[in-house]
């Protein structure tokens, strides 16, 4: 089996599980064998993991600004209210609430294959 904690050939001071990597999990089927003829069908997986792959994926999570509330005074009376600002001011403050998340992982890819050589259509 493969170790995540063995070092990434691609960069060679970080392991798999640092760097992530890529799987490919090859699937193969047959209902056929050999010297026996039709039999029933059979899979098996080859997992092989992809040396010197990694895998990367940025997540990004915004968390909504807070307004600014200011005291002012309406008709000699103090109250609390939302200072509404420019449009830009809520982008620049949107754009600055951004937190982005570095996550590794594996990825896995699937490739299948294989023979049918015998099929009933009555079995559908």
């Amino acid at each position: 089996g493969a170790d995540l904690d063995q070092p990434n050939p691609a960069s060679r001071t970080q392991t798999y599980r640092e760097t992530g990597a890529s799987l490919l999990l090859t699937i193969e089927y047959a209902n056929f064998r050999p010297w026996h003829g039709p039999s029933d069908l059979r899979y098996s997986y080859r997992p092989d993991l992809v040396d010197g792959s990694s895998y990367k994926r940025y997540d990004e999570v915004y968390e909504p600004p807070e307004p600014e509330c200011h005291a002012r005074r309406d008709d000699n009376t103090t109250s609390w209210g939302t200072i509404s600002s420019s449009d830009d001011d809520d982008v620049a403050a949107y754009r600055r609430s951004r937190t982005l998340l570095n996550r590794h992982g594996i990825f896995i890819e699937a490739a299948q294959g294989g023979t049918v050589r015998t099929f009933l259509f009555n079995n559908l």
